[in-house]
């Protein structure tokens, strides 16, 4: 394939006029004037807001002029966030695509990122900053861009200044993936393998809210070998702008429903059981939390559809679980709930804590060894 340039940024968005124009300001800041300018692409697929993008984006659109190329693609309908995401990867001229959210701060280092991709051609890229070291007992909320830990993990095919080269194989076999977070991965840039590629293989997925989490891991199974970026480096680093339970801002009744389909395409993100066991467990936590997501209006989980795949899938159920069930089947009033959840959340954190301090006491007692030997 002939590519016009070498990156894609794409964009979905939908009323979020004033996170936007934050979000795309942090990409301009890393970019010097006109040495990328035709070389990387920012496209906006704006899903039907209630104004008018262009206007919205007015400053945008000249400070871009200098420093990327810009694409504003307005629809005439909204046709749902999948779809619309799905539209920015058959639109993308680059020959790598970097899914952006339009509620993002971003600080990437593109004068090391984009000859990199020139230079070395990476099948695919992950940013470090989404890695977590896992134990048997805990994951640590750490960036795990430090040496030791990508060695512990995973087998370097490559070490730089900047990045490691892994094989897909390590990461397809370790703990990053058993541990069942694989919706960790919104930091990734795939290779652009078309139009019709990607909608060859992605359409099926285009009512699952999990479009963007599958091209992602299509990508990876594609791949022979990543680079992971490690952060303090060229590290993609962001947070959500605004604050709440973002988790909550899906029809997670449909999002089970897309876990599974996930599965049956890219069974190494775990068995059919363990996944349907991970999303109930996440519906069972959300119905009785019944937290409201903060852009979009909180759509209750399926109490039907839990206990069906409970009982017709025979999953299970830990200690804990059968309490929620119970409590789900009880119709127990809301204060008592809140008390369950409000002991149960002490319990945990008192539970972490313990076991950082027992990590902490081993490693003083390692040092000490070490140094008397």
């Amino acid at each position: 394939m002939n590519f016009a340039r070498t990156l894609s940024l794409v964009m979905p968005t939908f009323n979020r006029k004033e996170e936007i124009v934050i979000s795309i300001k942090t990409i301009l800041e890393s970019f010097p004037e006109f040495i990328f300018k035709e070389k990387v692409e920012l496209l906006i697929l704006d899903n039907d807001s209630e104004y008018d993008i262009e206007d919205v984006l007015s400053d945008i659109i000249t400070a871009c002029e200098k420093k990327i190329t810009l694409k504003i693609i307005k629809n005439n309908k909204n046709i749902g966030n999948d779809k619309n995401f799905l539209k920015g990867l058959c639109e993308a001229q680059g020959e790598y695509i970097l899914q952006c959210s339009d509620r993002y701060y971003y600080n990437i280092d593109f004068s090391a990122l984009i000859p990199m991709l020139e230079n070395e051609n990476p099948q695919c890229i992950i940013f470090s900053d989404r890695f977590r070291k896992y134990s048997k007992t805990e994951v640590y909320l750490n960036n795990s861009y430090k040496d030791e830990w990508l060695s512990e993990e995973f087998k370097i095919i490559k070490k730089g200044d900047s990045f490691f080269e892994i094989k897909t194989q390590e990461l397809i076999e370790s703990n990053y993936i058993k541990s069942g977070l694989i919706n960790a991965f919104s930091d990734l840039i795939l290779y652009n393998h078309g139009e019709d590629y990607f909608k060859n293989t992605l359409l099926k997925f285009t009512t699952s809210n999990m479009l963007g989490v599958t091209a992602q891991l299509d990508c990876i199974s594609n791949s022979s070998s990543f680079v992971i970026f490690r952060g303090n480096y060229n590290s993609l680093v962001h947070q959500n702008i605004g604050s709440g339970n973002l988790y909550n801002r899906h029809n997670y009744n449909n999002v089970y429903h897309g876990n599974v389909l996930i599965q049956e395409c890219y069974s190494f993100i775990g068995t059919e059981y363990e996944i349907k066991l991970l999303q109930i467990r996440g519906l069972m936590d959300l119905y009785l939390r019944n937290k409201a997501g903060l852009y979009y209006t909180f759509i209750e989980p399926d109490v039907n559809l839990i206990k069906s795949v409970v009982n017709g899938n025979k999953l299970e159920l830990r200690l804990g679980d059968k309490i929620n069930m119970f409590l789900i089947n009880s119709n127990m009033m809301p204060v008592f709930i809140k008390t369950y959840i409000a002991f149960k959340d002490c319990y945990q954190l008192v539970r972490q804590l313990s076991k950082k301090m027992k990590s902490d006491k081993d490693a003083v007692r390692k040092l000490k060894r070490d140094f008397n030997s």
